[in-house]
């Protein structure tokens, strides 16, 4: 179509682009955690063929998963929490 004149090469560059933008693959993930493992299942029952827009989402249920590493909130929680904890302990045996 250049060579024809149909369109310049400044078209053909962003028609290029378009496509190339086009057939990339999104790799996002989600994770979703149910309250008991029968909703769960339930869920992946329910959303097999499962679409956002014009793309289908794959959906695949994992069974002992610790995402705990990811948030360090919960970390700094659990040691503050474990601290409390030791120090109850410590109360409670200086009371005998």
């Amino acid at each position: 179509m250049i060579d024809s004149g149909a369109i310049d090469e400044k078209v053909a560059s962003r028609m290029r682009k378009l496509i190339q933008e086009s057939q990339e693959e999104n790799l996002g993930y989600l994770f979703l955690t149910f309250s008991h493992s029968d909703e769960a299942r339930l869920f992946l029952m329910e959303h097999v063929k499962t679409y956002l827009e014009t793309t289908p989402i794959d959906v695949s249920l994992k069974s002992v998963v610790d995402h705990s590493h990811l948030d360090s909130a919960y970390f700094l929680a659990k040691a503050r929490n474990d601290a409390k904890t030791v120090e109850e302990i410590a109360r409670v045996r200086e009371a005998r």
